[in-house]
């Protein structure tokens, strides 16, 4: 399964949208670019093991 980080202001309807259409499976993260969440979203531990 997919995970779609994105708000207000951003992009990720788009995605949403033909993830929708090609019934691909999600989860959708809501991000709050103003408060700077977009900056500590790929802080996750998953995201830096995966960077190394």
């Amino acid at each position: 399964m997919y995970v779609l980080y994105g708000g207000d202001f951003t992009r990720a309807p788009l995605v949403q949208w033909v993830l929708e259409e090609g019934e691909i499976e999600y989860e959708l993260r809501k991000i709050d670019i103003l408060k700077g969440e977009h900056r500590s979203a790929f802080s996750e531990p998953f995201l830096i093991e995966m960077r190394g």
